[in-house]
């Protein structure tokens, strides 16, 4: 299979997935697909779950994005989900 077939069947099977945000319907499916894809193709993959009582402390208004971090500390302004609203 070509690297470009095979990249739109990768498209394909997550479309396919149906990820509805808010409320998050399905997303561990859509993960476990891209680790096994990620970690056939020979990459180190570490899934990270963000603990809702985590995200609820920092962002309560938006208990439905997930957030990226960085050690410990609270996501910074410049770090937020490109999709959660300014406050």
């Amino acid at each position: 299979m070509s690297l470009v077939n095979y990249a739109l069947k990768v498209l394909m099977d997550l479309i396919a997935i149906r990820t509805i945000a808010p409320p998050g319907e399905n997303y561990t499916e859509a993960v476990d697909y891209m680790e096994n894809e990620l970690t056939n193709l020979g990459l180190s993959v570490k899934v990270i779950e963000v603990p809702r009582a985590k995200v609820r402390e920092y962002y309560p208004e938006w208990s439905d994005y997930r957030l990226s971090g960085d050690g410990g500390f609270p996501p910074s302004p410049s770090r937020r989900s490109p999709r959660a609203p300014s406050p």
